[in-house]
């Protein structure tokens, strides 16, 4: 809740306004602005209701080192969807770049700039793929999370404060600007004003308890909802020189979540 007064406090000093909120406000209740919270599952029904996505991102994240030096990382890549049929994705940081595949029945990490990938198979849901690579990083995996057929499944179950702070341009593009307290983070999030598309345009979540308050910072564009055969392809195909390793744990997590989708 602190955070949420801070960035209240923020908006009047940017704007010259007194200590009121925003201009389009919500009116703060208990902890929660309704304007806020109305945007935010409006925007998640939007992309949860869509059968195909395929958006670009790119993001920073900090490290704090020795609890004082702040340091700056940057990732990017691109997440395309059919639902019913698979999901492919890219990340790259640095000279690090990987892609994965899911097409329903194999799930693949592969490495195209070293030649070398690790499949397993893997019949689960989405959700549960996504939960296994939560699991696996130590990361955030909001990117990823924007694909979930349950994202409008209750989004805002765990947050405790909200507010609603006015809308503002992304590179020519206007957006409401949210902002969300829970136990473990506080988030900021800018959604279109454009009713007929309500897409995420930018993404602050902060380590509220870390010295530093170190942030990780996403920023998506290129939005689509209709995928072009080149994008709808989702099954790995290696190349002659691809080496096929093994990643132990990833193959446990994957393993035991198709033993559970079988029993059911």
């Amino acid at each position: 809740m602190h955070q949420i007064r801070h960035w209240l406090a923020m908006a009047a000093v940017i704007t010259g306004t007194a200590a009121a909120p925003a201009s389009g406000a919500g009116q703060e209740i208990d902890g929660a602005d309704a304007a806020a919270a109305d945007i935010a599952e409006t925007a998640a029904a939007f992309l949860a209701s869509q059968p195909a996505i395929a958006f670009d991102w790119s993001a920073s994240f900090d490290v704090v080192v020795e609890g004082r030096e702040k340091i700056t990382y940057f990732q990017s890549g691109a997440n395309r969807m059919l639902r019913g049929s698979g999901v492919f994705a890219r990340f790259e940081r640095g000279d690090h770049v990987r892609e994965y595949f899911h097409d329903g029945t194999s799930f693949t990490v592969a490495a195209p700039y070293e030649d070398f990938y690790a499949s397993a198979a893997f019949a689960g849901s989405y959700d549960e793929l996504l939960a296994i690579a939560r699991e696996q990083s130590d990361r955030p995996v909001a990117v990823w999370q924007l694909m979930s057929p349950t994202l409008a499944e209750d989004p805002l179950a765990e947050v405790t404060a909200s507010a609603y702070l006015g809308t503002t341009l992304i590179e020519g593009e206007e957006a409401h600007h949210l902002a969300f307290s829970e136990h473990d983070e506080d988030w900021q999030i800018w959604i279109s004003t454009d009713p007929d598309r309500p897409v995420p345009l930018m993404y602050v979540s902060t380590d509220p308890y870390t010295q530093g308050w170190p942030q990780y910072r996403a920023r998506f564009t290129n939005w689509r909802f209709e995928l072009t055969e080149d994008e709808a392809v989702f099954t790995f195909e290696p190349d002659e020189d691809d080496i096929r390793i093994t990643m132990p744990a990833l193959d446990a997590a994957l393993g035991a979540a198709s033993a559970g989708t079988e029993q059911e």
